[in-house]
């Protein structure tokens, strides 16, 4: 596998990105954007712990490595523990507001009513935004000092859409917010039960503009309009409960990987999987389950999360984890959503 970086080079990204991440934990709550609070925030959790409980093995989890300065010597992404409190943790808001504001959804089982929904993507959208932002002081001081950790050719062309894509995070968790302070109902979601052995779970936001697989074309470069969705796999009592959740009015962005589990057919569980590591860098696994994998079901994985910012260029409709040797039997449980258009085109019998 070629080297994406010298060993030089990697000791330099990571202290960049030490630095960045230091520069956006210093910041104040997220909140102090609305001009609400100037306390210093603390470790959010994207995913609760109790939630995350459901499928951890004596406090730890399994996830990859998903970042260049993490990667092992093969420069690959690598499996490694990680204490469920340290899951899908960010520094995002103060304690009390991260307390208080998303009590609802800090449950053992995620409840997916309107109003949890908007929490959960407002949660999601604040991480992501974290995480963009220091992406881009990375790029910042990349171009500032020269430094050549990318030697792909492709540093302007991501650097450009991670500024983009932070545009657009801001504008779409601003307009949450907004939305929630108005007690507006303005967030669609669809959801879906499986009954099945829980072995992961996943979150992430996703802009469904940014992979060719999905849009051949950005419609523009508006920063005023919505352009991203929600996605999560929560592990529950029972099995797992798949949720997406999107702006109305924006049924077109989460059309296309909706579609996605009506082609899947009788395979809901192992596209639910599939979409976690293709969209979600706050994927995680059973310590158990990963230790019985196979070096094959492994490269598959890590495969498909590494794809992503490639944007999945493959058949979207193959399984790709068809020959992995994992468990993907389940029963269809039941359906949530709050939607008429998604009623209308995804019901149980299309699922199936």
């Amino acid at each position: 596998m070629n080297r994406l970086v010298t060993k030089n080079q990697l000791g330099e990204l990571i202290n960049i990105r030490r630095e960045a991440k230091q520069a956006i934990a210093d910041l104040p709550c997220m909140l102090n954007r609305f001009g609400l609070c100037e306390s210093k925030p603390v470790q959010s959790h994207t995913l609760s712990a109790s939630v995350l409980r459901t499928i951890c093995q004596s406090g730890e989890l399994y996830r990859l490595k998903n970042d260049p300065s993490e990667m092992d010597d093969d420069q690959r992404y690598s499996p490694a523990k990680i204490g469920v409190r340290a899951a899908t943790a960010f520094k995002g808001f103060c304690a009390t507001h991260d307390r208080d504001l998303f009590v609802s959804i800090d449950k053992k089982e995620f409840d997916p009513t309107p109003e949890n929904m908007q929490l959960l993507f407002f949660r999601a959208m604040a991480q992501e935004i974290t995480k963009k932002a220091a992406n881009k002081l990375i790029f910042d001081s990349y171009f500032t000092t020269g430094s050549n950790f990318v030697s792909d050719g492709n540093v302007e062309r991501i650097a450009l859409r991670t500024t983009i894509g932070l545009r657009d995070s801001f504008f779409d968790f601003d307009s949450l917010w907004s939305m929630m302070e108005d007690r507006e109902e303005s967030i669609q979601f669809f959801a879906f039960d499986l009954d099945c052995l829980p072995f992961f779970a996943g979150i992430g936001v996703v802009n469904p503009e940014a992979f060719p697989v999905y849009f051949r074309h950005r419609d523009s470069y508006d920063g005023r309009v919505f352009r991203n969705i929600l996605f999560s796999v929560l592990p529950t009592a029972f099995g797992v409960r798949v949720a997406f959740a999107w702006f109305r009015g924006c049924n077109h962005l989460v059309k296309p990987l909706l579609d996605r589990f009506r082609w899947a057919k009788n395979n809901l569980f192992e596209f639910s999987l599939q979409l976690c590591l293709e969209h979600c860098e706050c994927t995680y696994f059973n310590p158990d389950v990963w230790s019985q994998i196979d070096e094959k079901t492994e490269k598959i994985i890590v495969e498909l999360m590494s794809l992503n910012v490639d944007g999945l260029p493959y058949d979207i409709q193959k399984r790709q984890l068809h020959e992995a040797g994992l468990d993907f039997s389940y029963r269809f449980r039941r359906r949530f959503t709050n939607s008429v258009w998604a009623t209308r085109r995804y019901n149980r019998e299309r699922l199936k």
